[in-house]
């Protein structure tokens, strides 16, 4: 996943854009409980992604209306080429009584990320700026179960974060034409998914269950620029982000109309990566 907006700009440039390839592994990991009490038992089911490695690219701009204000674009697409996950079922409570755990392979997929924000340059010295920023982003994954010994097995469980975040970035002119810059940032979110649990015959299809929380969202980016000349520079940056979903509400919709209601414990994404990329400034 590529999580936030590149602030990167020439100081002399009003407009820039950038393009380029990323990459990312994600790791995510859910669990309900038997009742919307969160009891019978405390943890009924449980979910584990890991690693979970996409490729793709993306775009961005920059435009400086004033001085020192930014306002910022990015959108990003990824697919997803490798991964697994590990399915698991409980009778009691913490884990306890395995009814079901079973591994499968999520080796198919796709996120996109799409960000628009503002920053504004803080405090100016001669080799060094601090801006602030304020963003609003939606992110979304798709993500597959998939067994090769189980014959028909496609099911999906999908997410959406919708959040804003602020951010506080360092920028340090190392040499004339070569920067580094640091960004961390914390923000809210609003989680929402949705599974096909494909060969689950009680289950409503394409809609088995829904999951809906807040949570909070931590990120940090390294970014190294190299400046080509005033108007063509290139970029390489690292990334990482954790999303803590608190607990909520999980939905379950059967094959006979009816649905049930339990407590959904929370979810926890990491996710960390790069991107490589050029940017023209005018």
């Amino acid at each position: 996943m590529i999580f936030c907006v590149n602030l990167s700009y020439s100081q002399n440039s009003i407009i820039s854009f950038s393009s380029g390839a990323s990459s990312s592994i994600t790791n995510l990991n859910w669990s309900i409980a038997g009742n919307e009490y969160g009891q019978s038992p405390n943890i009924l089911s449980e979910l584990k992604y890991k690693n979970i490695i996409s490729i793709g690219g993306f775009i961005m701009t920059s435009i400086s209306p004033l001085k020192r204000l930014h306002i910022n674009t990015f959108y990003s697409q990824e697919k997803t080429v490798g991964g697994k996950g590990r399915d698991s079922d409980y009778g009691k409570d913490n884990c306890q009584d395995v009814v079901y755990n079973e591994p499968f392979n999520s080796n198919k997929g796709s996120s996109h990320l799409l960000e628009i924000g503002a920053a504004y340059n803080m405090i100016t010295l001669k080799r060094m700026e601090i801006d602030v920023g304020l963003s609003y982003y939606t992110k979304g994954q798709h993500f597959y179960i998939l067994n090769s010994d189980l014959q028909g097995l496609k099911s999906t469980y999908n997410t959406k974060m919708n959040g804003g975040q602020i951010s506080l970035r360092n920028n340090i002119h190392v040499a004339n034409n070569f920067d580094l810059q640091v960004l961390v940032g914390y923000g809210r979110l609003k989680y929402n998914s949705t599974a096909n649990w494909n060969l689950i015959e009680v289950f409503a299809h394409p809609v088995s269950f829904k999951d809906g929380a807040n949570g909070e969202s931590m990120q940090s980016r390294i970014s190294c620029e190299y400046h080509w000349n005033n108007k063509l520079s290139i970029f390489f940056a690292t990334m990482f982000a954790h999303y803590n979903v608190f607990k909520g509400k999980d939905i379950s919709y059967l094959k006979d109309g009816s649905s049930v209601l339990t407590q959904f414990n929370g979810a926890n994404m990491n996710s960390g990566g790069f991107n490589l990329g050029v940017q023209y400034s005018l």
